[in-house]
């Protein structure tokens, strides 16, 4: 009877220790593995403070390309250009045919292409747009080939730059000047003419 209780104790204490034991291994085992997550977890946060952008673990960033151009304005202003520019300021004698539309020549000078010639401040008084066109022109007594086209807006006034291709290539030539402007419907009809002389 005695050996009997002894049996059954000993049976019970095994029984405890294998529970303790297997109880123990499962805890080392889930503790080895929040260990291995946290570890992974780290090394991941470590390679995104490297700017290890494409994920493939070098903790090399990948570079964005920019997409943006750079626009470059290489358009020629002539305007702004003008040489030696020198005020004329002379008017000039119309025939309106009595509609009212008058001409100026305001300055001379020399144009961003090189060219010599002078400004005209044109004001149109119909209600027709006009095409602003020369006539022929002399400087100094000799044959000069001039050029303008233009068009004036009905009520309006422009400015335009008469240049010569011959008969003056600087502003010191352009003396003597005389010559005329015509103003002119898109069909042709001459509303207006404009004496030059300067």
């Amino acid at each position: 009877m005695r050996f009997e209780s002894v049996l059954k104790c000993g049976v019970v204490a095994c029984a405890i220790a294998l529970c303790v034991c297997m109880f123990g291994c499962s805890s080392t085992s889930a503790s080895s593995s929040s260990a291995s997550s946290a570890s992974s977890a780290a090394v991941s946060s470590s390679a995104d403070a490297q700017g290890d952008d494409d994920g493939d673990g070098t903790g090399e960033a990948v570079e964005e390309e920019s997409d943006s151009e750079v626009v470059v304005d290489d358009s020629d202003d002539e305007d702004a250009e003008m040489k030696d520019v020198t005020n004329v300021n002379a008017q000039v004698n119309a025939n309106d045919n009595g509609n009212g539309c008058t001409a100026e020549v305001l300055n001379k000078a020399v144009d961003g292409a090189g060219y010599a010639g002078f400004t005209l401040k044109v004001t149109n008084k119909t209600d027709k747009d006009l095409n602003v066109i020369n006539g022929a022109f002399t400087v100094n007594g000799n044959a000069a080939t001039a050029f303008v086209q233009d068009q004036v807006k009905a009520g309006g006034e422009i400015e335009s730059f008469v240049f010569f291709f011959n008969g003056a290539s600087s502003v010191s030539d352009l003396t003597n000047v005389s010559g005329t402007i015509y103003l002119e419907t898109a069909d042709g009809e001459e509303v207006a003419d404009f004496a030059i002389s300067f």
